[in-house]
This record gives structure tokens, C-alpha cells and sequence, in this order.
């Protein structure tokens, strides 16, 4: 199979805005020469403000600056702006052209110490669809469940139209992490059914059980009533709280190490005694590697869509010039990688200013 690496698209900011304030190329121009970052930094600067627009700022100033058609430096700069306003200012800009570039109606971006980097309706909300197994598998893995072999119940609440489906039948006994890698790999609905039966007693149980881990987890916008995210009245969350459940997500070597598989075996033993195989391929072209991010490494993360909750994604990824992880979450997109790309171009983009 022929396979496709595509490398994250730096957004050109200036090729989307026709309407520029000309001061923000001066200042882009003196961050890099006040915090003598070197040529790297300044390639991000030539990039979003071209030399024209440079020149043309530069003529537009009155006092006594002169500056090359390349944005090299000439003459002498009486003052400059304050670095952090030049940063902040930059930083905003970036907002708002992230902002036109996705189709999301909620999205959000943490850092790895969980503030807020860019949020659009970010405490409205939602259905988050199978994005709700991230919560799943965390509960599973904090009940200490990992090892133990499940007997496969009564999953007639996640029989409905479109439900993805192991076909799981009444009797069967399977590993639970096969389960688990059911649910991150194929997004199974039978196998979030099955394990929070096992778990949880029921599938009533196991959602107090996600209920009150949102609760422990400070998430006072969220709400579950089952294990798989299908639509239900009551089950919600909002992009903010999804992404502080994927960082908290991040966390765990196992889930990690599921959400980043392109394909998985299952052997389990049916009802009758005989075994039975299941072989998994994962459709998140950042797990199954016809995506890549660079420098940024995806550590895990969860699609998701129904008709009510449209396109969802939520991607955990780390920064491998620093090991700074960030968790992106974008909810009723139209175009759910598309967005995911944008905001992980956004991120470089954020980086290269910061220096």
C-alpha cells in the first residue's frame, strides 16, 4: 500500500489578510532584533509581514529609521516597543487567524499546564460523541481493570443506524485491553458497552462512575450517561473540559500506546467455546502515521461524529524540540484534520514568536 506523509502546512498569515496594520510588521521586525533570536525567528517574520510591507511601514514612521528592502537594519532606533506588547499583539493576531482558518463551531487549545491558549466557544456545550471514550478508558484504567477478562453482557443500548460495532455476542470472553483497543482503534460501541458493564455494574453505574471523575477532575461543564458518546439528552461536554480529559488521558502509557496503533488483532472466545478473530485498522490519519505534525509528535486522541455532535477530534501532541505537550480539541467541524493541522500550525507559529 502506497503511503502518504504529509507534512504540516505553516499558515502564511499574510496570504489570507488583505487588510494589514503595518505598525505589527515594525514590531515583528524589532521583537527579532530586540531578542536577537537569529535568522530562524526572522524567517517567520519575513514570511508573515513580506518586505514590501516592511518598507512601506517603515516609510509610513517619522522618526528616524531606516530599514533595507530585506529588513535589514540601517540606521538607529531611538526607542523601541515594549517586547511583551509586540509578543501579545502577535499572539492575537495568530487568534484571530486561526479563527477564520477552521470550520469548528468550538474548539479549544491547552498548554500542557491546562490554561487556555485559544478557545472558540470553549465552555459551550456539546455532544462529544466517541469522544467519550477517552473518559472511558480512563475510568477503566483507574478502577485497575487492565488484566482482567470480561464476559460479554447485554449491549442492546449501542445497537442503533451508523453505530460502529465489533458484533460482539452475549457470552464471550475477551481481554479487557483488547477491549480498550477496540474502543480507541475501531471506536467500537459494543466494546465501551461491554467494559462498562464490566466496571461498572451497568451502564447507569459506570456513567456515575465518568460522573464523578469529571468531578474530580474540576470539569463543571460536563455530563455522561454512557460509555460510547451515541446522543443522549444529558450527555455533554465542552471543548475546554475535553481537552483537560485528553490531558489527563495523555498520562497513561496505555492509552497512549492504543491510540497510536494503525491496526490491532483480537482473538477472543465466543459463546460456543470456539475462538474468534478480529482483525482492527484505525481510520485517524494521525494514528495510523499518513499524517505527520513536525516537529510536533501526536501522543493520542479520540475522532468522533454523529448527526448531532458533526465532526470531532481531540489530539494530544508533544513539542520534540522542548517536550512541551499541548491538547487540541475541535467539535461540529466540517473538516475535523483540516482544523486539527491548523491548530498545530497555530502552535509552531506561537513557538517561533515565543523564540
Amino acid at each position: 500500500m502506497r503511503r502518504h506523509v504529509y507534512h504540516v502546512r505553516r499558515r502564511s498569515l499574510s496570504g489570507r489578510r488583505r487588510g494589514r496594520n503595518p505598525m505589527l510588521a515594525l514590531y515583528g521586525v524589532l521583537l527579532c532584533l530586540i531578542l536577537g533570536v537569529g535568522s530562524s525567528v526572522f524567517h517567520v517574520w519575513e514570511r508573515v509581514f513580506p518586505p514590501a510591507a516592511l518598507q512601506a511601514s517603515v516609510q509610513a514612521a517619522d522618526a528616524p529609521r531606516s530599514f533595507a528592502a530585506q529588513g535589514t537594519f540601517r540606521g538607529t532606533l531611538q526607542t523601541a516597543p515594549e517586547t511583551d506588547e509586540v509578543v501579545e499583539r502577535l499572539f492575537n493576531l495568530l487568534d484571530r487567524e486561526l479563527g477564520e482558518a477552521i470550520s469548528a463551531q468550538g474548539a479549544a487549545v491547552l498548554d500542557e499546564n491546562g490554561e487556555l491558549l485559544y478557545g472558540r466557544n470553549a465552555d459551550t456545550q456539546r455532544s462529544p460523541a466517541s469522544m467519550t471514550k477517552l473518559m472511558t478508558a480512563i475510568v477503566v484504567l483507574d478502577a485497575g481493570c487492565l488484566e482482567d477478562t470480561v464476559t460479554v453482557g447485554d449491549l442492546y443500548s449501542c445497537y442503533e443506524d451508523g453505530s460502529v460495532l465489533l458484533y460482539l455476542e452475549e457470552g464471550e470472553r475477551i481481554a479487557m485491553k483488547d477491549l480498550l483497543a477496540a474502543l480507541m482503534v475501531l471506536s467500537a460501541n459494543d466494546a465501551a458497552a461491554a467494559v462498562a458493564i464490566h466496571v461498572g455494574g451497568s451502564i447507569e453505574g459506570f456513567a456515575q462512575m465518568m460522573n464523578d471523575k469529571a468531578e474530580e477532575l474540576e470539569l463543571v461543564n460536563s455530563h455522561f450517561v454512557n460509555p460510547h458518546g451515541l446522543t443522549a439528552e444529558g450527555h455533554y461536554t465542552t471543548p475546554r473540559d475535553m481537552a483537560q480529559i485528553l490531558r489527563r488521558a495523555s498520562g497513561y502509557e496505555t492509552i497512549r500506546e492504543l491510540a497510536t496503533l494503525s491496526e490491532y488483532h483480537i482473538e477472543s472466545t465466543g459463546p460456543d467455546g470456539e475462538t474468534k478473530e478480529y482483525d482492527l485498522k484505525s481510520g485517524n490519519p494521525f494514528a495510523n502515521g499518513s499524517v505527520t505534525m513536525e516537529p510536533f509528535q501526536y501522543l493520542c486522541g479520540k475522532t468522533g461524529y454523529t448527526n448531532a455532535a458533526g465532526l470531532c477530534l481531540a489530539a494530544a501532541f508533544e513539542d520534540t524540540r522542548d517536550g512541551e505537550r499541548y491538547y487540541c480539541v475541535v467539535m461540529n467541524s466540517q473538516a475535523h484534520f483540516e482544523d486539527m493541522t491548523e491548530a498545530v500550525s497555530y502552535l509552531i507559529e506561537r513557538q517561533d514568536i515565543a523564540g
